[in-house]
């Protein structure tokens, strides 16, 4: 919420650091290997366990000797300039945000240490400061003066010397505590506004402000325009905007379950508490973990008990410690976000045509997503039941009819090739070409695939082994294709010339859940799938059925990866995707991908499967990550792996059976047939004026013998 603002200038109590003491805070030590964080002298933090703090004086001269007055600036760990505080002693100076600092009084600080960088840049106020500066191909000097600034000689509007959207810092206030600035009371106003939206009766009261009764049930309920009011009152800038309207928009059409364009009181709460951009981003910051860090801890105790029993005291120096900690993570994290967009902004637009369909994509504005009655139905229902002469027909749809040379080009590696060439590099061992053969792909013989330990641990049969490699290449282009019917030109194609594909998608399920059950998982760690292009989630995903549901069922094999690097590039980041997105799965014990990393053709994705028709749906709240290559969403899901399909052996066992009672049924048929037949014909009868019959010959021992043939 006091990012609601821009910044926030907090007044420390007195916090001591003892140097001697290794468990105290200590200037000098505080260290980050990525960057050198040259603060504005900070009287608020006194080294001297001894002095006592004065918040209305200037620092002693004890503590200038121990900290000094530094020059402002936020250095890169080889000395470029990122950021010039506000009031410092470099601000409204010559030097600009990407310049180099070379020398301070004349020492090199190439190749030193954040302690001996600190000697140079730190000093005592009034003193000055020569530095020598690179921008470009060239070198210039500048002298400055180390002076503290009081924040109400600072200028007003607040602005840096940086591009819009870099963050800033202020310098900590010496001034008396009974003074607040503008800039704090804009954040305090923030603040009360998030405490107020999760405040349940100060969002009763405002349901009963802005909502209407509707006579003819007697429920109050909040439309459209009384929704707007009630966010604009929740806000602090007041004015109503288009991103106000696109959002209210979006908060009704993902919470009004009922579908009547407007809320009542639990859907108008849930709405109002729905969370920013930016309190996603916050939700990535580890605030829990900084204040256990500042938690005091005693050998021997139980922590929590522990923190159960903090005094005043102690509990004040957690306060300024965790406040000393919260600037240190702000001030890097949001140079994070600053260099996030930077990168974004600097990305080249999207080449027209190229959100095509990709294996580690969503194309969800054009995707066939099925609802979660057809997560029940199943892929028999979509695709149609298999042949169990599995080699035999797997060989027939890959290079025979039609549609076994049609040619397609994949998106993410830009390969084109065709069924018929794919099944001759995998099973026939043709040589790929070279020109194919990039990006770390590999095609390892499946003689070998079927000695390897999860191949004989799963127990996956040939025809299991060629499935997955073929699809871990070019073809889970067609194989998705057909189950998502998707572009449907070319499903018509395929669909027209017989080539569905079913037998091979049977099968590849079949592997998928064998792999799955003896893929070893790892203690909290989630999968990752990126979400490419204009790609977006479906309505289905965000909004409620008229059961409270909501998730869509992916038609097609989702292809997932353990690495979040892979995911966040699959996320098309790089190439100037304006909505990066990056879907977190959680991972239970029957609910997890399969690892065909040992049998992929691209074994450096790391690739966990899942077979079609399984159900996403969101699982907890969405975050922002800031990357080096841009901001990306993240967003929790959990994903039920649809288990109907059948391995092939079970397929083979299923036929079995299904014959095996069928004979039986015709056997019972034939036995009560043949009772009946003995009955009309007077059989026993005839047997017994029979002068040749043996007394041990009787119609039912007869007629036993003729079931017994039958089912021998």
């Amino acid at each position: 919420d006091a990012m609601q603002g821009n910044d926030v200038n907090v007044e420390r109590n007195q916090f001591p650091a003892n140097p001697e003491n290794k468990n105290s805070f200590n200037f000098h030590e505080a260290q980050d290997q990525n960057r050198i964080q040259d603060f504005f002298a900070d009287p608020s933090f006194p080294q001297d366990p001894q002095v006592p703090f004065q918040s209305s004086n200037r620092p002693t001269s004890t503590q200038n000797k121990l900290m000094g007055v530094g020059l402002g600036l936020l250095l890169s760990e080889n000395c470029k300039i990122l950021d010039i505080t506000i009031g410092g002693p470099c601000y409204n100076t010559k030097l600009e945000c990407g310049d180099v600092l070379t020398h301070i009084d004349g020492n090199l600080l190439y190749g030193k240490s954040f302690a001996e960088i600190t000697q140079f840049t730190t000093g005592d106020e009034g003193s000055q400061a020569n530095l020598t500066v690179k921008r470009g191909g060239s070198l210039f000097h500048l002298r400055t003066v180390r002076r503290w600034r009081k924040l109400e000689e600072l200028p007003e509007p607040l602005h840096s010397k940086k591009p819009a959207g870099s963050h800033l810092i202020i310098p900590p206030s010496s001034q008396s505590s009974t003074s607040v600035s503008p800039l704090l009371e804009m954040v305090k106003q923030s603040i009360e506004a998030g405490l107020q939206r999760r405040d349940l009766k100060f969002i009763e009261r405002l349901f009963k402000m802005h909502g209407a009764l509707d006579r003819a049930t007697s429920v109050l309920f909040i439309d459209q325009d009384g929704l707007l009011q009630a966010m604009k009152e929740l806000d602090t800038h007041k004015q109503v905007t288009d991103d106000d309207v696109r959002r209210r928009d979006l908060l009704i059409r993902t919470f009004d379950r009922n579908k009547d364009g407007r809320l009542d009181m639990n859907e108008f709460a849930r709405a109002i508490q729905a969370p920013s951009p930016l309190e996603e981003w916050a939700r990535s910051l580890p605030l829990a973990r900084l204040l256990v860090d500042a938690l005091p801890r005693r050998a021997g105790h139980d922590s929590l008990r522990t923190a159960g029993q903090l005094t005043q005291e102690e509990i004040d120096a957690v306060a300024d410690g965790f406040a000393y900690g919260l600037r240190r993570l702000l001030t890097e994290q949001v140079g994070q976000l600053c260099e996030s967009f930077a990168s974004m902004d600097s990305s080249p637009a999207p080449e027209e045509g190229a959100a095509a369909s990709s294996k580690y994509q969503f194309d969800v504005p054009k995707l066939r997503c099925g609802s979660i009655a057809d997560f029940h139905v199943g892929l028999a229902s979509r695709i149609g039941q298999p042949h169990l002469d599995f080699m035999r027909v797997m060989e027939s749809e890959h290079c025979h009819g039609s549609g076994a040379k049609r040619s397609f080009t994949t998106v993410n590696y830009r390969i084109t090739t065709c069924p018929k060439l794919e099944w001759q590099y995998v099973v026939q061992r043709i040589r790929c070409p070279e020109g194919q053969m990039h990006s770390g792909r590999r095609i390892e013989s499946i003689g070998k695939l079927m000695k390897d330990e999860l191949a004989i641990e799963a127990k996956l049969q040939e025809a299991e082994i060629v499935a997955v490699v073929l699809y871990s290449g070019p073809m889970y282009h067609v194989y998705n294709t057909v189950l998502r019917q998707y572009p449907e030109a070319d499903y018509m194609d395929l669909k027209s010339s017989g080539q569905l594909f079913t037998t091979t998608i049977h099968v590849l399920v079949s592997a998928l859940q064998k792999v799955s059950r003896v893929t070893r998982l790892e203690p909290e760690r989630p999968l990752y799938r990126g979400l490419g292009w204009d790609a977006d989630l479906p309505a289905l995903f965000v909004e409620s059925d008229e059961h409270g549901c909501s998730g869509f069922t992916e038609w097609g094999f989702m292809s997932t990866t353990s690495k979040k690097e892979v995911a966040i590039e699959y996320s098309k980041i790089k190439e100037g995707n304006p909505i990066p997105r990056v879907l977190v799965i959680a991972v239970g014990s029957v609910d997890r991908g399969a690892c065909i990393a040992r049998f992929s053709q691209y074994p450096d994705e790391m690739e966990y499967m899942y077979a079609p028709c399984s159900f996403l749906q969101q699982f907890g709240q969405r975050s922002v990550e800031a990357t080096a290559l841009g901001v990306v969403e993240l967003t929790p899901v959990r994903v039920n792996a649809n288990l109907k399909a059948r391995t092939v052996e079970e397929l083979l066992h299923q036929k079995k059976d299904m014959h095996v009672t069928a004979f039986s049924y015709l056997v019972h048929e034939i036995e009560h047939e043949l009772t009946e037949i003995a009955a009309t014909g007077r059989a026993e009868e005839r047997l017994r004026r029979d002068p040749s019959r043996d007394e041990s010959h009787t119609v039912a021992a007869f007629l036993g013998r003729i079931v017994e043939q039958c089912k021998d």
